[in-house]
């Protein structure tokens, strides 16, 4: 018997959304760590902390069904040792008693993944008749973006996302130069 979920049984749909960057803003901060949760803290955690937030305006130049419409990017920043440290492991799918579940593949016993496991969400704006993706990156990635779009080489952007009825998980982020995104298009 294995733990049920919310997604079991249903249908999971693969899209993805292309992206004309019209303008970004970040945030950075860095600093000790918030003391006034001193009492939730182990002897573990960092001291220094840092924290950068990149807010992209675009416009969706594909699906065609969709292009025309706005699309804010908010990519936050994440601890760099949650995602460094991440192994295939800690999206495993485990059994009720905690075992981890594997399936036959090609005669090989291969992990059962959670496939709902995703980098940020997607969701539609009805308010400002857009849509609204946050994703999670560690700071490293976030700067290293930020660099790409100072420098005018990231004016592209594909969001790639899993679908399951009204929810959106996105799985990748990519950017790309204008040469490169037309000569893919």
């Amino acid at each position: 018997m294995t733990t049920s979920s919310w997604h079991e049984g249903k249908k999971r749909v693969f899209e993805h959304f292309d992206l004309e960057v019209i303008s970004f803003n970040s945030h950075y901060s860095a600093g000790l760590a918030d003391i006034s949760r001193i009492s939730l803290m182990s002897g573990d955690d960092l001291v220094l902390s840092n924290c950068m937030t990149l807010n992209l305006e675009t416009t969706i130049l594909a699906p065609s069904n969709k292009a025309g419409q706005t699309c804010a990017v908010q990519l936050l920043t994440t601890k760099p040792h949650e995602w460094e440290s991440m192994r295939v492991s800690d999206i495993q799918i485990k059994e009720e008693d905690g075992q981890p579940q594997f399936e036959t593949k090609d005669k090989r016993l291969v992990p059962v993944i959670n496939d709902v496991f995703s980098i940020g969400y997607l969701n539609r704006n009805y308010r400002q008749e857009g849509w609204r993706a946050f994703v999670h990156l560690p700071v490293y990635a976030v700067r290293d973006f930020q660099f790409a779009l100072v420098n005018g080489l990231a004016p592209y952007v594909c969001l790639n996302f899993m679908r399951i009825e009204k929810s959106r998980m996105i799985k990748t982020i990519q950017y790309d130069s204008s040469e490169a995104y037309n000569d893919n298009r």
